[in-house]
């Protein structure tokens, strides 16, 4: 019955020799140890067990994965090269959600749009399939801020735009401002909640 309580994952009687038994509960942090040891000892007490006490149950709680903005679903950046190939320029781009890494890889002559479709060709691999399109990448100048643009294609009428500011690296930027125009809608695509 244990395992039925909200935010548990585990549990486990265990008795040694000649002590008392004790309750072993792994759950996730959605409340206070003591509350839980509290709920712990009133299901097993009206179960029958009226012997039990707050010192017999252990808590152990995990941190959820998630920190409220769907960050397990969201597509992580975990690399990123530009390379000269020949007269060309080579981009790849490593995204990550949790531990599976996906990668894309293009070829071309500008280093915007390289590093944007390498992205967006990462993110299809994530997809499952070429669901989005790269359309454009554009470094302008707003409010004497350097400011990376992408604009992406989903299916044949859906465009998406996502921007970035650049900080220090402006590869990085093309792939965090492509990443903006496209992570709300990956969200959809994984089963998480669009913030």
């Amino acid at each position: 019955m244990v395992l039925r309580m909200p935010g548990v994952m585990s549990a486990q009687v265990y008795q040694e020799e000649e002590q008392e038994p004790r309750v072993h509960v792994v759950a996730q942090a959605i409340s206070t140890p003591r509350q839980m040891v509290r709920q712990v000892v009133s299901l097993l007490r009206n179960m029958g067990w009226t012997e039990v006490t707050p010192e017999m149950v252990t808590i152990v709680q995990i941190a959820p994965v998630d920190d409220g903005n769907q960050s397990g679903n969201r597509l992580k950046i975990f690399g990123y090269s530009l390379v000269r190939a020949g007269n060309a320029l080579e981009g790849k781009c490593r995204l990550g959600r949790g531990t599976v890494v996906f990668e894309g890889r293009e070829v071309g002559g500008i280093a915007t749009d390289v590093l944007a479709e390498a992205t967006v060709a990462a993110v299809n691999r994530a997809l499952g399939g070429p669901i989005l399109a790269f359309l454009d990448a554009q470094v302008i100048t707003q409010s004497e801020r350097l400011v990376v643009v992408a604009m992406i294609r989903f299916g044949k009428n859906e465009l998406m735009t996502g921007s970035a500011i650049v900080h220090s690296v402006l590869e990085e930027t093309v792939v965090r401002a492509t990443l903006d125009a496209v992570n709300r809608r990956v969200v959809l695509y994984t089963g998480g909640k669009p913030d």
